[in-house]
């Protein structure tokens, strides 16, 4: 599943401000470029998630998660609070179908 180009920079910036990813001009630029262009599925996204964090996107969701040995209660909580606001875009840029 493609995001459009305003869909993908409103999850960056939800990355950005929810589990800290670096906001690198060139790291936005490839995530973007990477998920309006391609089908891809993972996205390995760091921050405060450490090495094993990940963006995910599938036909009817959009989430962040980290490997299960890194998980801290700490990054629970970053990862409950950016997959709530990453639910809510996705609504806003796929809304369900009539029917």
């Amino acid at each position: 599943m493609r995001l459009t180009k305003s869909a993908a920079e409103a999850v960056w910036t939800i990355l950005v401000d929810e589990i800290g990813v670096l906001d690198h001009k060139h790291d936005r630029k490839k995530f973007i470029e990477i998920q309006t262009d391609r089908h891809c599925l993972e996205y390995r996204v760091e921050g405060l998630l450490g090495f094993g964090g990940k963006f995910k996107i599938s036909s009817d969701r959009w989430w962040v998660d980290c490997y299960t040995e890194d998980m801290t209660p700490e990054r629970e909580i970053l990862i409950k609070s950016a997959n709530i606001k990453l639910a809510h875009l996705r609504r806003i840029h796929l809304p369900r179908r009539a029917g």
